[in-house]
This record gives C-alpha cells, structure tokens and sequence, in this order.
C-alpha cells in the first residue's frame, strides 16, 4: 500500500466513542455530545450504567472498530485506558475534566 493510500485509509477511519456522563466536570451533556460528533464517528455511546464502557468497547471491536475513544473524568479514563489495551484497537482516552 502506498503512502498516499494509507493516508486516505487513515481519513476515512471512524472512532467508536464512549461517554461516561456522570464523570468529570460535564454541566450540558447535549453540548459534550456535540462537540463529539464534530469527530465524525461511526458512533457516539453514552453509558447508562458502571461497567457498560467495557461492554460498549468490546461491541466496538466487533462491529470493526480501530479506534475507540473513551471520554470521561479520571476514573473513567484509568478504568478504560487499561481495558482498552487489552483489545485489538488504538486506544484513545479523552479528559472531560479539562475539554468541556
């Protein structure tokens, strides 16, 4: 595959985002979602429940996902940084706390 190739392969991959909204300092979690959409993923989760982001990551690896994004405060970020590396995927872990 070429340079140019890859670069375009690069473009079009989708992140699969995880939101924890109870974590970190989100006031407006309609405004957090749409500044994550801006990311154009192939699909923006929110949990409903401690636990679910695992169980939304591992959906995301096998619906084909290679890049997962989990957003959310410290906790959120600890927990899932070291069960995101445990996945087939480019892990990706975003503070809420100092973004939004």
């Amino acid at each position: 595959m070429s340079a140019e190739q890859k670069l375009k392969a690069r473009k079009r991959v989708k992140p699969y985002v995880i939101v924890n909204p109870v974590a970190g300092s989100i006031v407006d979690l309609n405004v957090v979602l749409r500044q994550l959409r801006r990311l154009n993923a192939k699909e923006v989760r929110v949990t409903q429940r401690p636990g679910e982001a695992e169980t939304l990551a591992r959906e995301a690896v096998r619906a084909g996902s290679g890049y997962i994004i989990a957003a959310g405060g410290d906790g959120t970020l600890v927990l899932m940084g070291a069960k995101l590396m445990s996945l087939p995927v480019n892990p990706v872990t975003l503070s809420l706390k100092t973004t939004v």
